[in-house]
């Protein structure tokens, strides 16, 4: 068994306990922490062939061996297909995107990152949504590909990158910091919360 999937092991029997234990976090109403069935490889392969794309390896295996979509932050995971909900545009998920950490919350955002309007969501899926015009983002090309950014996408505040280096570190700590009882309804912006 990959590291990867030994991984995956370890978070679903933590989702289990979450499901198990009668947790609630802020949107878990809407997937019960459930998550969907798997993908099969050919239709993430597929995906990335139509999308000139190599999905991260850890975000991938999530998607053909845990679930496409479902239980996670907010209100959940979105499944691949629905990978353009926050703005994203075809034929993009290719170009690095140009989103990065420590952007200046005086300036816009096509001037802080020194591109168009419309290159904003280059290289990014959307990964789960917080409600409003907030959504996390996974960034798929670039030079930070691999991390999750939290965006409003409307570009009012700055993106924001969470702590974690990778999608699995991002939702394995969210179940930690709910097994551990903390408020998980602002997870990932700054700390982790407090203990209930």
């Amino acid at each position: 068994m990959s590291t990867i999937d030994t991984r995956i092991t370890e978070i679903l029997a933590k989702l289990a306990r979450v499901k198990r234990g009668f947790y609630r976090s802020f949107g878990s109403e809407a997937h019960g922490f459930r998550l969907n069935r798997p993908l099969a490889e050919e239709p993430v392969a597929a995906f990335e062939l139509q999308h000139a794309v190599t999905l991260p390896q850890d975000y991938r295996r999530f998607l053909t061996v845990a679930g496409n979509g479902g239980a996670g932050p907010f209100y959940g995971i979105l499944p691949l297909e629905r990978w353009d909900t926050a703005m994203a545009v075809p034929g993009t998920l290719s170009r690095p995107s140009p989103l990065r950490p420590g952007m200046r919350a005086d300036l816009r955002w096509e001037e802080a990152l020194g591109c168009d309007e419309e290159e904003l969501f280059d290289g990014v899926l959307s990964l789960n949504h917080h409600g409003c015009t907030y959504y996390g983002l996974l960034i798929v090309s670039g030079e930070y590909r691999g991390r999750v950014v939290y965006v409003d996408a409307d570009a009012a505040l700055v993106p924001h990158f969470v702590a974690q280096d990778d999608f699995l570190s991002w939702y394995e700590r969210w179940l930690d910091d709910l097994l551990s009882g903390k408020d998980v309804t602002a997870f990932g912006y700054g700390s982790s919360g407090t203990v209930a």
